[in-house]
This record gives structure tokens, C-alpha cells and sequence, in this order.
């Protein structure tokens, strides 16, 4: 379940039986993923513990094409994930990006080169 707090109210957003995009950093940060828990949940094996390998970030990439995006510098900071979709829509998510690091501090400045590299400087002093 998605959900967001707004004041004193939780607004639910999305339900689904599904793994929810917010946690896909456990891709590449976890033991297991959330992909594997989400089946052991399913098939009644009971869930592991978990194992963080590094200090996660996740940038999703939102209402640009294949041809805005620069993947050889995105693929130096973390690895991508292109979901394929033929149409983009504004604020539409067209993929992810994750990122680690051996410390926050780390993560943070590698998700500000993200963003820069995505949506430019002027968002990224915006958003952190």
C-alpha cells in the first residue's frame, strides 16, 4: 500500500498485490530483494532477514524519453533501470536509477549528480 500523511490524515494513494516501485533500490542494496520476499510471503516460506550491503538511493527518471537521457554518465553514478514504455507523460515514470554508497553523505551527493545530470541544476537546488 502507498500512502501519504498530509496533516493529520494518511491518504491512501495505490493497493496493489505487488512489490511497490518505492523499495526497487533493494535491487542492488539488499539481501534479499523485495522481489524475493514478496514470493516467499506468497508461497508461505517464511521471510529472511535482511541484509543492507550498502547505504541505498533511488532516483526515478519522470516524464523523459530514451534520447533525454544521458545512460553512459547515469551508468558511472548507478545502475539503470529502463522500463520500455512507448508514450511519456509529464511526471510519468519512465525508469529508476540506484545508487549506494559506503555512507549517506555519499548517496546524498551521488543522488544531487543524478538529478543534475537528469532535470539540471536549477531542480536539483530545488529538491535538496
Amino acid at each position: 500500500m502507498e500512502f501519504f500523511v498530509k496533516g493529520n490524515r494518511v491518504l491512501v494513494n495505490e493497493i496493489a498485490p505487488r512489490v511497490h516501485n518505492t523499495g526497487h533500490y533493494t535491487l542492488d542494496s539488499t539481501i534479499p530483494s523485495q522481489f524475493e520476499q514478496h514470493l516467499r510471503a506468497i508461497l508461505g516460506i517464511p521471510l529472511a532477514d535482511i541484509e543492507f550491503l550498502s547505504n541505498p538511493g533511488m532516483v526515478n527518471i519522470l516524464g523523459l524519453n530514451l534520447n533525454e537521457v544521458d545512460i553512459m554518465s547515469l551508468s558511472k553514478i548507478g545502475k539503470v533501470y529502463w522500463y520500455g514504455k512507448e508514450k511519456v507523460f509529464p511526471r510519468r515514470k519512465m525508469g529508476h536509477i540506484n545508487t549506494w554508497g559506503k555512507s549517506m553523505e555519499e548517496v546524498i551527493r551521488k543522488i544531487k549528480e543524478i538529478l543534475e545530470l537528469l532535470y539540471g541544476r536549477e531542480l536539483n537546488r530545488l529538491i535538496l
